[in-house]
C-alpha cells in the first residue's frame, strides 16, 4: 500500500501497538526506530510527535479503575480507532489503543473527555510552529491577534475578554472556547494573568497554551520552555502544567519550570507550597520549598537550591553567586538564543552580584566586560555566535 502522501492523525498512531512500542523505546533513550519513522514520513512528523507527547501524559489517578471500567474504555477506544484505520505505516497495526492498554497494565486512567481537551492543547502547540524571531505573539485558536515589540509585555484577562498591555482588547465573544497561545522570542519575557487569578511569567524562547476559561475540573495548560507560576489556590480544581517530559500538579503554590521541547533537560524549582512532579520515565516526586527536581540524560535527582538564582530572570536579572563565567555565558546564551564560546582562561574566572538582562545580548556582554575584561567577536551563521577572549589583567 502506498503511504508516502497519506495524512495520518495522532489518533491513528495512538491506535497502533507497534507505534506505541517504538515510542516507549524512545522514552528509554533508544530513538533509532522513531527516527527512522520520522525520516520515512516527514509529512506526519508533527502528528507523530503529538502522539508521543500524549503517551507521556497518562498519569496515575489513585487506585486503578475496575476491570469492568477498563474493559468498557478499551471497547470504546477500539471502536474509535477501528473506525478510521485504513493504513499501515511502519509495522503491524493492531486495534489496541495505547493509553487504555497502559491503564489495563498499570492502573493508569485518563477520561476520554480530558484526553480530548489535552489533545487540542498539544496539537495547537505543535501546529503553531517555531518561536517568533522578534515579537511576542498572542494567538486565539489558529488566528494571530497581535504582535508585541515590547520586551516585557503583559497579557491579562477579565470578564470582558483578553487585555494586552492594558489597552488592546480581544472581546470574550471572540475567544469562545478557543485556546490562547502566547509565544515569546529569545531575549524577551511576558506576564500572563489567567482567568482564575494565576499569574505566569513566560520566559524567552517559550510558549504557553491555555484555555480562555477553565472548566469545573482541573485547570490544565501546556508549557514549552521556561515559565514561573504563581498559582491561585482552588482546592476543587487542581492546577496541572504539562510539558514534553513532565507533568506538575498543584493546588496553590509558586514554582519555576524549565522544560524545552526536544531538550534532554527538565527542571522544576519549588519556591512555596508543594507540588507533585510526574516524569515521562514514570518517576513521581513530591517537592518541598527550596527543592529542585532535575532530569537530564544522566538521570533524575532532587536537591536543595537557592531558588532566587533560578527565578531572578522574571525580574530582569541573573543572580551570579560567585559562578564561573563559563556557566554564566551558558545562561546568557540560553536567554537570548545565541551561542557564546569563551577561552579557558576567561571561563575559569568568577564574579558575584547581579547582572541586568538588557534588551540586546551585546549590551549584556559589554556590561560584563567592564567588570571582567574580555574581547568580543561575533560571527553569523544560522544564529549569532559570540567568541570571547580574556584580556590580561594588569597588576594593581
Amino acid at each position: 500500500m502506498r503511504t508516502q502522501n497519506r495524512k495520518y492523525t495522532f489518533r491513528e498512531f495512538l491506535a497502533d501497538d507497534g507505534f506505541v512500542r517504538i515510542a516507549r523505546l524512545a522514552e528509554k533513550g533508544d530513538r533509532r526506530e522513531l527516527d527512522a519513522l520520522l525520516q520515512a514520513h516527514p509529512q506526519a512528523a508533527r502528528e507523530i510527535r503529538t502522539a508521543c507527547v500524549l503517551l507521556r501524559s497518562v498519569r496515575p489517578a489513585g487506585p486503578g479503575p475496575s476491570r469492568e471500567r477498563i474493559a468498557r474504555s478499551l471497547d470504546e477506544v477500539r471502536r474509535r480507532a477501528l473506525r478510521n484505520r485504513r493504513f499501515r505505516v511502519f509495522c503491524r497495526w493492531s486495534a489496541v489503543a495505547a493509553a487504555v492498554l497502559l491503564v489495563g497494565l498499570t492502573g493508569y486512567y485518563v477520561s476520554l473527555e480530558q484526553d480530548r481537551a489535552f489533545e487540542r492543547q498539544i496539537a495547537a502547540s505543535l501546529r503553531f510552529g517555531s518561536i517568533p524571531s522578534d515579537s511576542i505573539v498572542v494567538a486565539v485558536g489558529d488566528r494571530e491577534v497581535c504582535k508585541l515589540g515590547d520586551a516585557r509585555a503583559t497579557v491579562g484577562q477579565d470578564e470582558r475578554g483578553l487585555v494586552v498591555n492594558e489597552r488592546q482588547r480581544i472581546r470574550s465573544e471572540q475567544l469562545r472556547s478557543e485556546m490562547i497561545r502566547v509565544s515569546v522570542p529569545y531575549g524577551k519575557r511576558t506576564v500572563v494573568d489567567l482567568e482564575d487569578g494565576t499569574r505566569v511569567w513566560v520566559g524567552p524562547g517559550s510558549k504557553l497554551i491555555y484555555p480562555a476559561r477553565f472548566g469545573s475540573g482541573k485547570r490544565e495548560l501546556y508549557a514549552d520552555g521556561e515559565a514561573y507560576f504563581e498559582v491561585a489556590h482552588d482546592a476543587r480544581r487542581p492546577f496541572v502544567v504539562t510539558t514534553e517530559k513532565l507533568q506538575v500538579r498543584v493546588l496553590g503554590t509558586q514554582f519555576n519550570l524549565s522544560s524545552g521541547y526536544g531538550s534532554d533537560r527538565a527542571e522544576v524549582v519549588l519556591v512555596e507550597g508543594r507540588v507533585r512532579v510526574h516524569s515521562a520515565s514514570g518517576r513521581t516526586e513530591e517537592l518541598l520549598p527550596d527543592q529542585r527536581y532535575l532530569e537530564s540524560a544522566a538521570g533524575a535527582v532532587v536537591d536543595t537550591v537557592d531558588t532566587e538564582s533560578f527565578t531572578a530572570w522574571k525580574e530582569g536579572y541573573l543572580l551570579l553567586g560567585r559562578s564561573d563565567l563559563a556557566a554564566l555565558f551558558g545562561k546568557i546564551g540560553r536567554y537570548y538564543g545565541v551561542e557564546i564560546h569563551c577561552d579557558e582562561a576567561l571561563g575559569r574566572r568568577t564574579c558575584d552580584g547581579k547582572l541586568e538582562l538588557c534588551d540586546r545580548v551585546e549590551e549584556v556582554l559589554r556590561n560584563l566586560a567592564m567588570v571582567e575584561p574580555f574581547d568580543i567577536e561575533c560571527t553569523q551563521s544560522e544564529k549569532p555566535v559570540y567568541l570571547l577572549t580574556a584580556k590580561t589583567l594588569s597588576p594593581m
